[in-house]
């Protein structure tokens, strides 16, 4: 174990985003983009920092990892994503005794607690964004190869930390739209000025897409202005459709690894939720397998429950 040196920065940014993501959700959430985040930074060779203290054994002094129980009694392994969050643990448990920060190797640790049994589980940023999964969880992902996968969530878009939000708009981005009065109004007057900033005195063709860095209390990197088309008898369906592809394609430039998409119709101006529901999933979809080279979490976000029963009737309908 390899002690931290004081420039040294041990950041997990997609780990702690994934959580921050699946935490952001109104009830029960697949935890696959999560998995993905652990894949992503063992692939990427990433260190993570880890608590340990010294004790005696065997009339020696050595040294051991700090283990926690959990509200069920399961011993399990504190996980960091970064320095603020292994500071006040460090500082309540030298009360203890002595207690010293570590920096070891993600996939390495995985490994060895898998092999010497050590814990039950593992608990990612303990007493703050907790993320509390059995042991085998963390050991799958050492065998997992990262894939695209569409996952389904119920929640406040502004909220979700993933690497880009879409936001439909129009074509001056005027913020008149409900989705797109709540994305400004969250981002600030600075992120209001980087927009004005993008547009100038240009607008938008329907499906075109700008990208503008969030700013204020938005938690994603990005956010994907598009400019849907109103819904009428004449409008087409390619147009809305179009509109997904460009902001896949936005994501894929950003080198985003996740992306979350607003279900609601009314974000789409008064599209039916039944054709909102087909040109995005077919869009999506029809553009992970032209790039399965690119590894993506796409969310689509939906407001309200029915909403979301209402996709994954449709999603349990591609699978049959």
């Amino acid at each position: 174990m390899e002690h931290m040196e004081k420039n040294e920065k041990i950041i997990l940014s997609d780990i702690f985003n994934a959580i921050k993501t699946c935490q952001a959700a109104r009830g029960d959430v697949e935890a696959v983009g999560i998995a993905n985040a652990f894949v992503r930074e063992m692939k990427a060779d990433k260190n993570c920092l880890v608590l340990f203290q010294n004790k005696i054994q065997n009339g020696k002094m050595d040294k051991a990892f700090v283990m926690m129980k959990d509200k069920s009694g399961r011993t399990v392994f504190p996980m960091f994503t970064d320095i603020t969050k292994i500071l006040p643990i460090k500082q309540t448990l030298e009360k203890q005794g002595q207690v010293e920060i570590g920096v070891m190797n993600l996939k390495m640790i995985i490994t060895m607690l898998a092999a010497k049994q050590m814990c039950q589980g593992i608990i990612v940023n303990p007493f703050m964004q907790n993320f509390n999964a059995p042991l085998s969880f963390f050991t799958n992902t050492l065998y997992k190869e990262e894939a695209s996968h569409v996952i389904l969530i119920e929640a406040d878009l502004a909220a979700l930390h993933t690497d880009a939000i879409v936001c439909p708009t129009d074509g001056i981005i005027s913020g008149t739209g409900s989705v797109d009065a709540m994305v400004q109004q969250t981002g600030g007057d600075v992120f209001k000025e980087a927009v004005r900033a993008e547009v100038q005195n240009e607008s938008l063709d329907v499906a075109d897409v700008i990208a503008v860095q969030s700013h204020g209390e938005l938690h994603s990197r990005y956010v994907l202005f598009t400019n849907v088309p109103e819904y009428s008898e004449q409008m087409k369906v390619e147009s809305i459709f179009e509109c997904y592809l460009n902001c896949m394609n936005a994501a894929k430039e950003l080198k985003c690894t996740s992306i979350a998409f607003p279900c609601t119709s009314a974000a789409m101006k008064g599209m039916p939720m039944e054709a909102v529901i087909g040109a995005s999933t077919k869009a999506v979809t029809t553009w992970l397998a032209a790039n399965q080279d690119v590894k993506i979490d796409v969310y689509f976000c939906c407001e309200k429950k029915e909403e979301k029963e209402m996709y994954q009737k449709f999603f349990d309908g591609i699978k049959k």
